[in-house]
């Protein structure tokens, strides 16, 4: 007799939620930006394309490293030496940008070198907090020297016990989801101020799409201006909180203006604005382009992707999780546990008997 289908109690889950924007222009001086990302301290480490790297020492100088992998395209694993004085934590940081470059080159073969040359980057983290709930986000920034920034915040957490209907709406439904607290780097905060006051309210202003004229709109426009300063420099100049996240300490500071307000816009969608503006304003672009035609981009949300790593009577075959697991792994491919009679699950797009992968319009499932 058949075993009948089983709930999905999540212990394990590792999450990215992407999203993709364009800037204006088509050239991108990626030198220079990545020496702009150090500079910030936005970025510890970045790593190009090509696998070279530039990275801030413990004296706060840019060094080089030229990462060298050793192993054939289909070999299962790369040999990889840094140099002794690499420091530990860049290390981590850079072996993370090798596996992404390790799994391309695998998938892409000699085409991923007409791919245009790129850098990643791992950006400061983000600790969302509802309640007792409490979830470090990492983010992780890849730019194109055409002009397409991926930006991509993962989750990487674990719980006792998580059952499906928390597990779709806390998690897969992340970006729907309000929260008390947002804890951010505050230079990444100054960044995205600097970038957006100078445009900021001129939409509120405006009639029609039309911005209004006349020097009580100007003096209008510089009080709000102005009081925006007063705000983010107030809430940015308090002493932050300390997290560990990843193994390392950071200090973070409330979203500014946030402090003791509960009706605002507390999601990871605004993470990505403020993380995209921050970015987006230390982008260069190559000789003879104006800065100022960065200040808009074009934006896309991609799937989120979903890895399923631990769940409680996990089972050991492919054959034994579509049986069991299948009525109740169907909701979180639709994103909703409200489904009476979720449909059945599309063809596992895993050729292999390891794990499936499954996908649709809505998201990318690995499990």
């Amino acid at each position: 007799m058949n075993p009948g289908p089983t709930a999905l109690e999540v212990q394990q889950v590792n999450c990215f939620y992407n999203y993709t924007a364009g800037l204006e222009v088509g050239d991108v001086d990626l030198i220079k930006t990545a020496v702009r990302l150090l500079r910030s301290g936005v970025a510890r480490a970045v790593c190009f394309s090509d696998l070279k790297s530039f990275y801030l020492d413990t004296n706060g100088d840019i060094q080089l490293e030229w990462i060298q992998p050793k192993g054939r395209q289909w070999d299962s694993s790369w040999m990889v030496q840094f140099s002794d004085d690499l420091p530990r934590p860049i290390a981590e940081e850079l072996l993370f940008c090798l596996e992404l470059s390790f799994h391309e080159q695998r998938i892409e073969g000699a085409e991923s070198r007409q791919i245009p040359p790129h850098l990643r980057a791992v950006l400061p983290p983000v600790v969302l907090e509802r309640g007792d709930f409490t979830l470090p986000v990492y983010p992780w920034l890849k730019v194109y020297s055409d002009g397409i920034l991926n930006v991509s915040f993962q989750l990487d957490t674990t719980w006792d016990s998580l059952n499906e209907a928390d597990f779709i709406s806390d998690v897969v439904n992340l970006f729907y989801r309000y929260f008390d607290q947002i804890w951010m780097q505050a230079n990444v905060q100054r960044l995205d101020a600097n970038h957006i006051l100078p445009e900021a309210f001129a939409g509120d202003l405006s009639i029609a799409g039309q911005a209004a004229a006349g020097r009580k709109h100007r003096r209008l426009l510089k009080d709000l201006h102005r009081a925006s300063r007063v705000v983010l420099d107030r809430s940015l100049g308090k002493d932050g909180r300390n997290f560990e996240v990843g193994g390392d300490s950071w200090t973070l500071h409330q979203i500014a203006g946030s402090e003791g307000d509960s009706d605002w816009e507390a999601n990871i969608d605004l993470c990505r604005s403020i993380y995209l503006g921050a970015v987006t304003s230390l982008i260069v672009p190559s000789a003879g382009k104006k800065a100022e035609r960065f200040r808009r981009v074009q934006l896309w949300q991609g799937h989120p992707s979903i890895s399923l790593m631990r769940f409680t009577a996990q089972p050991d075959t492919t054959d034994g999780l579509v049986e069991r697991f299948s009525p109740t792994i169907s909701p979180v491919l639709m994103r909703s546990s409200s489904i009476e009679q979720p449909p059945d699950l599309p063809p596992d797009l895993r050729l292999f008997e390891d794990y499936c992968l499954h996908g649709n319009q809505a998201l990318l499932l690995w499990t």
